[in-house]
């Protein structure tokens, strides 16, 4: 499905769309900044998995286990199961291509 409209001069619009970018690129420098802070932390940890200032637990290391399945080994393996069991979603998302 594709079809377009014009809203070139509709000043409500033009905004969001200023807004949705200038969003999209906090969102990535945040992103950005929280790695950079992470990799520090976790160096600075060294092999212990807890941190204190000042005699207070600052940060620590969280262990969590989580079971998923390949479903590339089960679409080789089990081909059939992996069929039957398969499901497709189609959603959508907005894709900003001007930057205002």
């Amino acid at each position: 499905m594709s079809n377009a409209v014009e809203l070139g001069f509709n000043a409500e619009v033009r905004s969001a769309l200023k807004k949705f970018n200038e969003a999209k690129a906090l969102a990535d420098k945040a992103k950005a900044m929280k790695e950079e802070a992470e990799a520090i932390l976790r160096s600075a940890l060294g092999e212990a998995d807890k941190a204190t200032i000042g005699g207070v637990v600052a940060f620590r290391i969280e262990y969590r286990t989580r079971t998923d399945v390949s479903t590339k080994a089960l679409k080789e393996q089990f081909p059939q199961v992996y069929e039957k069991l398969a499901e497709t979603t189609d959603y959508n998302f907005l894709k900003a291509l001007a930057t205002e």
